[in-house]
């Protein structure tokens, strides 16, 4: 953000502030005497939030999971006991249901102001059938119930107005959008080669349906 010397917004405290003769990226001391002369300041400050994005994600996720913990001890609820070996945690609310709906809100509101406002139908839209996928699928395995998966997206949608709470009152640097998705398909590939391929067919025996009596 950049405005005249002396803008009201060098009152928040949560600015870095730099000052110079002209807009950063364009302009100069000539546009700088042009302003002068049409009676506008010489100088202008520069505004840019302290807070980081990654401060935040990281922050907001880790807080989104401990309170997903917490919910499935408070609440106990076994899982459908349908499949050879189900997951040992409590079913509510659902852990993956929660957490993708965190994770992928989080990633579009940094992609989001960093891209054409053209763009933002379709990552949303992006954004949303991946969440249900997810949420599907665990229906699908049989290892929830639907007020499991009920229970995440609610838990999810809390942790996300947190954020947006915390983020308006702190604002966060803004994120360049390719380096940022290019992260997290590189994390989240290197994260299913690692723990989902070597061990595909084990997961897969541990979900298959026990037989009908």
């Amino acid at each position: 953000c950049t405005t005249e010397s002396g803008a009201m917004i060098a009152m928040s405290g949560n600015m870095n502030i730099t000052t110079s003769t002209h807009k950063k990226g364009s302009g100069g001391l000539l546009k700088a005497l042009k302003r002068r002369v049409a009676g506008e300041s010489l100088v202008l400050n520069h505004f840019e939030p302290e807070g980081s994005a990654g401060e935040l994600w990281l922050g907001t996720t880790l807080a989104a999971q401990s309170l997903m913990e917490l919910a499935k001890w408070a609440f106990g609820l076994p899982r459908p006991e349908l499949v050879v070996a189900p997951p040992a945690s409590f079913a509510y609310p659902s852990g993956h249901t929660a957490m993708i709906l965190v994770f992928v809100g989080l990633l579009a509101s940094f992609l989001l102001p960093g891209v054409n406002a053209r763009r933002h139908q379709l990552i949303l839209s992006c954004s949303a059938v991946l969440i249900m996928l997810v949420a599907a699928a665990r229906l699908y395995l049989t290892v929830h119930w639907l007020s499991d998966i009920i229970g995440g997206l609610l838990l999810g949608g809390f942790m996300l107005a947190l954020f947006y709470l915390i983020a308006l009152r702190k604002p966060f640097r803004r994120v360049h959008p390719l380096p940022l998705l290019a992260a997290t398909t590189l994390a989240w590939a290197v994260n299913i080669a690692l723990f989902v391929v070597p061990d595909f067919a084990a997961l897969l025996a541990r979900y298959q349906l026990l037989p009908a009596t």
